[in-house]
């Protein structure tokens, strides 16, 4: 922790070569994560080369390890110390929606940009938003923390709490939520992500219902200059009446965002991991 904090003093450019530089190690000795980041996108990318896929492969894991860094920033550097390097777009989308009064779903997805741009989104909208509890507890508390902190009055709900998740929305809050994992089929509808059927999870669709929110889509990615974009994009189409039909949705939105930018997306997770009776284990 402490290499990372001290990287993050560092001239913003030579952050980033580190990064590259990581990234290409990484490549190297996280061979599991190869595997799988490798398997993803030969799955979602068959238009591609096999040399254009290894190009991207390594790609994708200088945007993970730049990712490491970002996320260094975000845990110890201030959002307004860093409010030069964003640029929103159609905030007014959110705006409008939180005018609403019934709350704002803001889903969200796992780019690598993920800490750093929640940490800069800060500096433009109270929000809470939604985590993953990690099992190592000394990472566990600094990520809480350092989110707590730069949420500036949100709040950080775990996955698991959905009375919380409940209680945000229908206190007209704006609730940051990422459905693009695999929480396995039990709670989750087969549909295609890049044409292949992932187990989509079923939670957007519920919360919808119960609390009526507004809905949009929040998506972000970090330019060639080392400049973060947020962008901002109504998502009306998922309304809770058809559960599967808001899966689908929600995943042609992700996907359509993450071709802008396909390096700058979390393939080393197993987005594939559940699959439906009678298929083949991809991994």
């Amino acid at each position: 922790m402490g290499i990372l904090k001290f990287i993050t003093l560092l001239y913003y450019p030579l952050q980033l070569t580190l990064g590259r530089g990581l990234g290409r190690l990484l490549l190297i000795v996280a061979k599991r994560r190869k595997h799988i980041a490798a398997t993803n996108l030969r799955l979602c990318f068959p238009e591609l080369s096999e040399q254009a896929q290894r190009q991207l492969l390594k790609e994708t894991f200088e945007a993970q390890a730049i990712g490491l860094i970002e996320t260094a920033n975000a845990w110890f550097t201030a959002p307004e110390k860093l409010r030069h390097r964003v640029t929103t777009h159609n905030i007014d989308v959110l705006h409008q929606a939180a005018e609403k009064g019934n709350g704002v779903l803001m889903l969200g997805g796992h780019y690598t940009t993920l800490d750093l741009s929640a940490s800069l989104l800060s500096l433009f909208c109270r929000y809470d938003a939604i985590y993953r509890q990690q099992k190592n507890p000394v990472i566990e508390h600094i990520m809480t923390t350092s989110r707590q902190r730069f949420l500036s009055g949100g709040q950080v709900i775990p996955q698991s709490d959905m009375r919380g998740v409940y209680k945000s929305l229908k206190s007209g809050h704006t609730l940051w939520y990422p459905p693009d994992q695999d929480y396995g089929a039990k709670h989750s509808e087969f549909v295609d992500f890049f044409g292949v059927k992932a187990a989509t999870i079923k939670a957007p669709s519920r919360m919808i219902k119960q609390c009526a929110p507004a809905v949009i889509h929040c998506h972000h990615y970090r330019d060639k200059q080392g400049h973060y974009h947020i962008h901002f994009t109504d998502g009306s189409n998922i309304n809770g009446n058809d559960t599967l039909a808001d899966c689908a949705n929600i995943n042609a939105h992700l996907e359509h965002t993450i071709r802008q930018h396909p390096e700058q997306y979390m393939w080393v997770h197993r987005r594939f991991k559940s699959r439906p009776e009678n298929s083949k284990k991809v991994y």
